[in-house]
């Protein structure tokens, strides 16, 4: 019964052993599992972020583009601002004349010919009035380009800013792109360490074979051992009572070896004395 609940427990202990390495694997298997779905969201974010270099370039160009139109706008601008100075002069010269020919009148006198201006009188009035409603005219055209081109300035410059907002937005993508590549950097050596670490347990549950171990079994042989223990105790006791008689059975032929000996030297001096004439009572 001792022999067969050693084997038992042996199997029992095998069994302990398998179960705790299952739950080791079934844990390793959890980590995995968690690891696997935070690089799924991490690589799922990095789909999003996979195109940033494409659109860095594409706005960058688009800023350039924009920045030689703001140029040219620019220019334009310019120019329209010198001819609206050059249609002002003429406006004011064309002003200026119309006063003095009014204020000459048709008696007055040409300051050019010193005559009087007669029926020049109209015809100036008429010319200067004509180059004054030209200049207006004209000027207020300018006016309206000038603004046309303001307005697209300033909307080229809020572009240009939106450019700029969205540069910006790139560049902390990327740093987040980066943060990303980091961690599943990490999270693959992680995975790796626990795939190792499971391919150890897998390899250890193997080594140790099947447990074949009966419960059911174990309690009987148990319960077996504890009804005869008390005749086992027994038992050891009388083998040690009689390991202990033995003992004494040697002890007491040896004692009885030495007494014939000291018998057998006894008579041996007794006949030496014989052989004296030694008498005790002399």
């Amino acid at each position: 019964l001792e022999k067969e609940r050693s084997i038992i427990e042996i199997q029992k202990n095998k069994k302990d052993q398998i179960d705790n390495l299952n739950a080791r694997a079934d844990f390793l298997f959890g980590q995995i599992s968690k690891l696997s779905e935070d690089a799924n969201a991490a690589d799922h974010e990095l789909s999003a972020l996979s195109n940033l270099d494409e659109r860095e370039a594409m706005l960058i160009e688009q800023d350039k583009s924009m920045h030689a139109v703001g140029e040219e706008l620019n220019r334009n601008l310019i120019d329209l601002k010198s001819r609206g100075s050059v249609y002002q002069s003429k406006r004011d010269e064309a002003k200026s004349s119309l006063e003095r020919v009014r204020t000459l009148g048709a008696k007055g006198n040409c300051p050019t010919c010193e005559r009087p201006l007669g029926e020049q009188h109209e015809v100036l009035l008429s010319k200067y009035m004509r180059e004054l409603s030209e200049a207006d005219e004209r000027s207020a055209e300018l006016d309206t380009e000038i603004r046309t081109i303001v307005d697209k300035i300033e909307k080229n410059i809020l572009d240009r800013k939106d450019i700029k907002r969205s540069l910006d937005s790139i560049n902390c993508d990327k740093f987040r792109r980066a943060g990303l590549n980091a961690h599943l950097k990490a999270k693959l050596e992680q995975t790796n360490g626990i795939q190792a670490e499971m391919e150890g347990v897998r390899k250890s549950i193997e080594d140790l074979g099947p447990a074949e171990y009966d419960p059911v079994r174990f309690d009987e042989i148990a319960s077996k051992i504890n009804e005869i223990q008390p005749q086992i105790i027994d038992y050891d006791s009388l083998v040690i009572r009689l390991k202990e008689l033995s003992e004494k059975e040697k002890e007491l032929k040896s004692l009885r070896e030495e007494r014939m000996i000291c018998v057998k030297t006894l008579q041996d001096l007794n006949k030496k004395l014989a052989g004296l004439n030694y008498d005790e009572l002399k």
